[in-house]
């Protein structure tokens, strides 16, 4: 076959130098992980994957990938993983940022005033799960970003209903890359993310819950790669989030921080790479407080927490929290902002522009059973 097919039909790539040690990577990865048979699988998998691909290409709309290159030139964009770490987060200071979430991240929506701006889904096992929550995020964010074909042979477009806000992945190329719709997975969907943040043109890339902290869970293993919950989730802002019933794949973490410096170095001529998150294992980017990335001062910061909580409290609980006369906040329905706070370390807290909702219930509209 000539080269300028070879080119047409995208081919050529699998054969560029480069390309060829990711895919050598990836499959040395998964024969030492998994085992043969799921290596084989796998193999195989991919390349019906790769094949489909192909003719499905104009579903990739190129055109309409090309109106959004470098529209957010010069912005920040925060990447919100869905790790335990939200739960001590001030959400809150996100409001009207440009955030990118994931998967089960609706769960979030119940605490939060505000929606995300984008979403994104790459694991197969989740996206199949969440086929019946997937239409309600697509109809609260700006963008949505699915592969066309997962690398394991599942459609998504086969259960995901079109819409104008969807942009289809190529996600059938490993490593990283800068020429979207071609995008790899990398061991997680924030990587994903990064391609098309730096894609978009985003000069900053914010990390937020991206904990890389797993606890031991009891789980049936339908294969070495392939998980399904036996109980509630600790390793997720909520225990539902993979919850008894729900399949996922098993977590890497390692592997996960690897990819993470491998996008740093990728992508280190354009992108400037900051972890606001609170505690963690990712230590693949420096660290600095989401406060220092917005740049806000004490009496902003403190008028958008007042602002979260208005109409949840009353005036005088408010100025008694802030005078230092009394240790908790009630919020409507009966959920408290502070507990087991003493007023003078309230009132230090918010001196000290530490406002992070105590945690943890200025995040719920309403008490959990």
């Amino acid at each position: 076959m000539r080269i300028f097919e070879l080119k047409r039909m995208g081919w050529y790539q699998m054969v560029k130098p480069e390309i060829l040690s990711d895919y050598f990577r990836k499959g040395c990865e998964s024969y030492s992980n998994h085992g043969a048979r799921v290596f084989f699988t796998r193999l195989v998998n991919f390349t019906i994957a790769k094949i489909r691909i192909t003719f499905l290409r104009g579903k990739l709309n190129t055109a309409k990938w090309n109106l959004i290159k470098d529209s957010k030139k010069g912005k920040t964009l925060f990447i919100i993983g869905n790790g335990p770490s939200l739960n001590v987060t001030p959400m809150y200071l996100l409001k009207n940022q440009d955030t990118i979430c994931f998967n089960g991240f609706h769960l979030m929506l119940e605490r939060l005033s505000w929606c995300p701006t984008y979403y994104m889904v790459t694991d197969d096992l989740v996206a199949h799960d969440l086929k019946n929550d997937i239409p309600k995020m697509l109809g609260q964010v700006e963008m949505a970003f699915f592969p066309l074909v997962h690398p394991s042979n599942k459609g998504f477009f086969t259960f995901i209903d079109p819409s104008e806000k969807i942009y289809w992945l190529d996600a059938t190329h490993p490593g990283f890359s800068r020429n979207l719709p071609k995008c790899g997975i990398n061991n997680t969907v924030a990587n994903a993310a990064i391609q098309v943040g730096a894609f978009m043109g985003y000069s900053r890339i914010a990390f937020l819950g991206v904990d890389l902290s797993y606890a031991d869970m009891a789980v049936d293993k339908s294969s070495k790669r392939n998980w399904v919950s036996k109980e509630e989730d600790p390793n997720h802002f909520d225990s539902r989030y993979f919850g008894s019933g729900k399949r996922f794949h098993d977590p890497q973490p390692d592997k996960m921080l690897e990819r993470f410096v491998a996008a740093r170095e990728f992508f280190s001529d354009g992108v400037e790479f900051i972890n606001c998150g609170i505690g963690g294992r990712l230590n693949a980017f420096a660290r600095e407080s989401i406060e220092d990335v917005l740049e806000l001062d004490y009496a902003t910061h403190l008028n958008m927490f007042l602002e979260e909580i208005k109409g949840r409290a009353s005036s005088g609980q408010i100025s008694k929290l802030l005078d230092g006369d009394s240790a908790e906040l009630m919020l409507d329905g009966g959920a408290r902002l502070v507990r087991g706070l003493d007023a003078g370390m309230v009132k230090e807290l918010l001196k000290l522009n530490h406002v992070k909702g105590p945690f943890n219930e200025i995040f719920y509209l309403e008490p959990r059973g």
